[in-house]
């Protein structure tokens, strides 16, 4: 008996813009915290600069919000 493989390749498009939201959470702390849900549209290209759970730098630019990596600390 004579197995066959298929495979279906798809093409991706990826995009650089998409429309996200901003959520408040309801907090079980004292402090309030704000979640912005990036589109997997663009978190599934592979010129997102950030990885799960990943710490990042966050700075309120005028009307703008800049997301960052962290730089990385030299070790001593």
């Amino acid at each position: 008996m004579k197995y066959v493989m298929t495979m279906r390749i798809e093409h991706v498009e990826y995009v650089d813009e998409d429309i996200g939201r901003v959520y408040r959470k309801k907090p079980r702390t004292t402090s309030m915290q704000y979640i912005i849900q990036i589109p997997s549209s663009l978190g599934r290209n592979p010129k997102f600069p950030f990885k799960h759970g990943e710490p990042v730098k966050i700075k309120l630019n005028g009307n703008r919000i800049i997301v960052e990596k962290l730089e990385k600390q030299a070790s001593h």
